[in-house]
């Protein structure tokens, strides 16, 4: 599994990637739906991706996209906006602060009114 944390002058990009099993194009055209799991026998609801979707979307204003090949794994591509507008209409935004570490800049990424991410 790799995560890949970006910022740039608009959002905040996080790319994720496996090298699991892969989803077929159904099953990827309907991950983000209610309910829908391809192991129900397992005792899965099929609501963890749609909560995922719904709080990047809803909550953080943000987008999601996912892409699949069969037997090459999954990536998913977040991009949450550094500003984003609440429900009720107060600016939160998202701070980024660079310091040094072992010679490189790492990033520390922290919401301004919840904690650290």
């Amino acid at each position: 599994m790799n995560i890949i944390v970006s910022v740039n002058q608009e959002a905040i990009n996080i790319d994720y990637s496996d090298d699991g099993k892969g989803l077929d194009e159904e099953t990827l055209s309907k991950i983000f739906d209610p309910f829908y799991t391809t192991c129900r026998n397992l005792g899965n609801t099929g609501l963890g991706m749609h909560i995922v979707f719904n709080l990047i979307t809803q909550l953080l204003n943000g987008k999601i996209q996912c892409q699949s090949t069969l037997g090459k794994g999954l990536t998913c591509h977040i991009s949450l906006p550094l500003n984003l507008i609440a429900d009720d209409q107060k600016t939160v935004a998202l701070t980024v602060q660079w310091t040094p570490l072992s010679r490189q800049l790492s990033q520390i990424l922290r919401y301004n009114s919840v904690g650290y991410l």
